[in-house]
């Protein structure tokens, strides 16, 4: 009874794509090389079985390996969390994801769906909280009209902070 197979396909670091030379993105080395699609791609043909792919967009364990301007920062020094999620406001990083993922559409036929996770800024708890970087305040800042002074007391002050609400809409 099993029609759909999904594999999750990082956002570009770790990769279980094989990516060329000059990729701002790399392969992860467990893989040797291995195409890993493209050998579920067979199985799941010869099975009769969709193949569907899961990109991270925001989310990457690796992601200190990153531009330090395509980061996002948290509120404080939270274990577990800083230098794992790309800004969604980085230009830089959505033309480098965007060739990412044109490179993987492209190299692969038999893909029948596409998803993507972690499309937004995650909420962790009270007191921990991620989006404090240039790119996502100063676009907030400018959205909203108010000052980025504001706009950075909202990492000290989170729920108590008058921008609260719009803050987390906004991400």
């Amino acid at each position: 009874g099993l029609n759909t197979l999904i594999l999750r396909v990082s956002n570009g670091y770790n990769t279980i794509v094989p990516m060329p030379e000059r990729s701002k993105f790399s392969q992860n080395p467990v893989f040797n090389g291995l195409d890993v699609i493209e050998t579920y791609q067979k199985a799941c043909d010869q099975e009769g079985i969709n193949l569907s792919l899961c990109f991270d967009v925001y989310y990457n364990e690796n992601a200190q390996t990153a531009e330090r301007n395509w980061i996002t920062e948290p509120n404080g020094n939270v274990a577990g969390i800083s230098n794992k999620y790309f800004s969604p406001g980085s230009v830089d990083f959505k033309a480098y994801y965007l060739e990412y993922i044109e490179y993987v559409i492209g190299r692969y036929d038999g893909i029948t769906n596409i998803m993507f996770d972690y499309l937004r800024y995650p909420k962790f708890h009270e007191d921990c909280d991620i989006g404090y970087d240039y790119h996502t305040m100063q676009s907030f800042s400018e959205q909203e009209e108010v000052s980025l002074h504001d706009v950075q007391a909202i990492k000290a002050e989170l729920f108590q902070s008058p921008l609260w609400s719009k803050w987390n809409k906004y991400r």
